[in-house]
């Protein structure tokens, strides 16, 4: 409604002459304020009129008109001698019009309202409203918020009533749908938000998937790889992903899923988390992973046997995700070398150690790198005289150092996940036998009883089921070590072929009684085709003597020819080796230091070969009586008593 205009009269009286069928009344009225004005309009009635006239007042209303009208008519005619007041009056409201960007939203989505008020100088104050405040709220802003599935309308209403206008608003679940392909099943039904799709204890693998999302309101696609046995990450059609319901991984082709990796796109990634995990063989179900990380093994040939894949609003995931993912494991080992120490570190299957240098191993470090998998790698050394040490693990020092103790047996063995997943295969290098069989998962290799050092190892991890190497007798006895040797053969230092051959500052012939005697048994006892002229050049490169050679020079060249030399210590030891086949070198005293060589055991007895044309021993001597006749030389004391094994 318009108000009526109010003419004040500024500071002056109004004389309001009324002639109604009587005298003339003649009323001074001040109007000062609008106040005054409205009080005006409330007319009382006119007493002195009522008295002459006897009738009742006009009505007030019609009356305030025309006294109104009177006035605005003096307004206007006496404008020169007035000030003038307008009020703006709000325009009418004609309407409302309303949007939503979409009428289907997510539970937790957003949207807003947009309002128009027609027209738009009018009052654009609204208000909000929703029908069902279960499925979705609305705040004073007009934002709408999806609480539950359903539907619901907003009504939009102007200032004063008059107005409105309704949104139709449908509230969906956004969920993830997916369906697994199971070994010996097939397609299972497809699950849910959450929901196992697979098996659990039935050592089934998955070997295809497919995932979609239901009810999506925003942009945007559900992306998905696996890695599939004998494949890896599965590419197709060029892509490192397939989307929404396509097929990942393979049927009929009884291919195991080993790992997969899901994620969003666009808009559906802004707003939302995708987590998954996955039961796997021998370990279970591992952690959750998210938003395109890997969850499964990879390297461990470890069938998937379930999933569980959820959909959450972004940021209110709370899954514990520690363990979404194992991989493979690696192995390093070194070992401490006599004369050498530690040396670098092996890989898988590489040697460790030396071979044909007669160089034991005296201690032993292995460890293992893996991604995620429980467990470790175990190990334990039997030390010269001492016996079996405790076990150790994960590059922990297994055997002596500085202490010139041979290592001469191992085990090693696998705990927790990584047994499940792995065999650990090792053979070693024994003195005199080379390299025996190999063993695996704990069992022994090397010898006891045998007083026999480790040279070098090779260690292996093999996945389950993977290509091995064959095992067999990897731990000895002293039995065992009987050599399968024959009889030395018979050389003459004076022999003419070679005894004028220069050896140190002399010649074979009056000195060369040691390289005669270490040629003898390499050739007879060993097989290699060597003579005495032979080993004295090769031991004249080792030996600093004018003339003869020490005991040190025998182990040095026999050494260079990949054999091995025991100092003997004590007569029964002597006698020991004898029976054991082995040929023994003795220096001994025919007044001066001299080589001869002695083989078998018969009684306490052995036989002699003089390569000193037989001058001062021919045949079968007792092994007391040689034990009781050292050299008295110095210079073949230089490596313990001159009583040598030649392995």
């Amino acid at each position: 409604m318009k108000k009526n205009k109010v003419v004040a009269l500024m500071s002056i009286g109004v004389l309001i002459v009324s002639l109604v069928n009587g005298p003339i009344v003649i009323q001074a009225v001040e109007t000062t304020s609008d106040s005054q004005t409205q009080n005006d309009d409330t007319r009382q009635p006119n007493t002195a009129s009522e008295q002459f006239s006897g009738q009742s007042a006009p009505d007030s209303q019609e009356s305030s008109t025309e006294n109104d009208a009177k006035i605005e008519s003096s307004t206007t005619q006496h404008s020169s001698n007035l000030t003038t007041t307008t009020s703006e009056t709000p325009e009418v409201i004609t309407g409302i019009e309303t949007s939503v960007p979409k009428s289907k939203i997510a539970i937790g989505e957003t949207i807003q309202v947009s309002v128009a008020v027609l027209p738009n100088t009018a009052n654009q104050t609204i208000q909000y409203t929703t029908s069902n405040s279960a499925v979705a709220s609305v705040d004073s802003e007009g934002k709408v918020t999806g609480l539950s599935t359903g539907e619901t309308e907003i009504t939009v209403t102007s200032e004063d009533g008059t107005k409105s206008e309704k949104v139709a608003i449908t509230v969906v679940k956004t969920s993830v749908v997916y369906q697994s392909h199971i070994q010996n099943i097939g397609w299972e039904n497809a699950k849910t938000d959450g929901a196992m799709s697979g098996t659990q204890g039935k050592s089934l693998r998955l070997e295809g998937i497919k995932i979609k999302l239901d009810n999506s309101t925003y942009s945007g696609r559900i992306d998905y790889q696996v890695h599939i046995q004998n494949i890896g990450w599965q590419v197709a059609n060029g892509k490192n992903y397939v989307s929404d319901g396509a097929l990942a991984g393979t049927t009929g082709q009884s291919k195991r899923l080993e790992a997969i990796k899901i994620s969003l796109t666009d808009e559906l990634s802004s707003h939302y988390d995708i987590y998954y995990r996955v039961h796997a063989q021998n370990v279970g179900w591992l952690s959750w992973a998210k938003n395109g990380a890997p969850a499964g093994s990879q390297g461990l040939s470890a069938r998937l046997e379930g999933i569980e894949i959820k959909l959450v609003p972004k940021g209110t995931g709370t899954f514990e995700q520690s363990r979404a993912f194992v991989s493979g494991t690696t192995l390093s080992y070194q070992t401490h070398i006599q004369s050498i120490g530690w040396q670098t570190s092996k890989g898988n299957n590489q040697v460790s150690g030396t071979t044909g240098q007669g160089k034991r191993l005296e201690a032993l470090k292995i460890s293992t790198a893996q991604t995620g998998l429980t467990g470790s790698i175990v190990y334990q050394t039997h030390i010269q005289n001492i016996g079996w040490q405790s076990k150790v693990s994960n590059g922990s020092i297994s055997g002596t150092t500085g202490q010139s103790k041979r290592l001469e047996a191992l085990n090693i063995s696998l705990t927790g996940e990584l047994a499940s997943f792995y065999d650990v295969y090792y053979r070693v290098h024994v003195q005199d036998k080379g390299w025996i069989a190999w063993t695996k998962n704990g069992g022994n290799a090397g010898s006891s009883g045998a007083s026999k050092r480790l040279e070098a190892i090779q260690i292996q991890l093999i996945p389950k089921g993977a290509a091995a190497p064959a095992t067999g007798k990897a731990f000895l006895s002293a039995s065992d070590f009987k050599p399968k040797i024959g009889k030395p053969y018979y050389y003459s230092q004076w022999d003419g072929r070679w005894s004028g051959n220069r050896f140190n500052s002399s010649t074979i012939g009056p000195s060369g009684c040691v390289p005669t005697s270490l040629a003898m048994i390499l050739k007879g006892s060993y097989g290699m085709n060597l003579t005495p002229a032979d080993v004295a050049a090769r031991m004249d490169y080792y030996s600093g003597w004018a003339v003869g050679a020490s005991g040190k020079d025998i182990i040095a060249t026999a050494n260079s020819y990949g054999h091995s030399v025991e100092v003997v210590t004590s007569q029964g030891v002597a006698e020991q080796r004898l029976r054991e086949g082995y040929p023994l070198i003795w220096l001994e005293n025919v007044g001066i230091g001299h080589a001869v060589v002695s083989f078998g055991n018969s009684g306490g007895k052995t036989e002699v070969l003089d390569p000193y044309n037989r001058q001062f021993f021919n045949g079968w001597y007792d092994i007391s009586y040689l034990w009781s006749k050292p050299s008295a030389d110095p210079m073949d004391w230089d490596a313990g008593r001159p009583v040598f094994v030649i392995k």
